[in-house]
């Protein structure tokens, strides 16, 4: 069975919620960026300062919010 090729990020329709760190090693917050500027859906960032790779881990409680919002805000609740 052969999948098919994923779509160039230019071609995505869903909204997309980028969350990262300045301070991140593994995805450098210029190439989170160059990949967000290339979104036509429907977009939204956050960006914590000074917080390195495990944000998601590491600070619930700052990305939390963010992330619970964004689809409320997307589905227009």
């Amino acid at each position: 069975m052969i999948s098919p090729h994923a779509k160039p990020i230019e071609k995505l329709a869903v909204p997309v919620m980028l969350v990262y760190s300045d301070q991140d090693h593994i995805f450098p917050q210029n190439y989170v960026e160059s990949f967000f500027s290339r979104l036509t859906c429907q977009k939204n960032d956050l960006l914590l300062k000074d917080r390195e790779h495990l944000i998601m881990t590491n600070h619930v409680d700052e990305v939390s919010p963010a992330v619970v919002d964004f689809p409320r805000k997307t589905m227009n609740y």
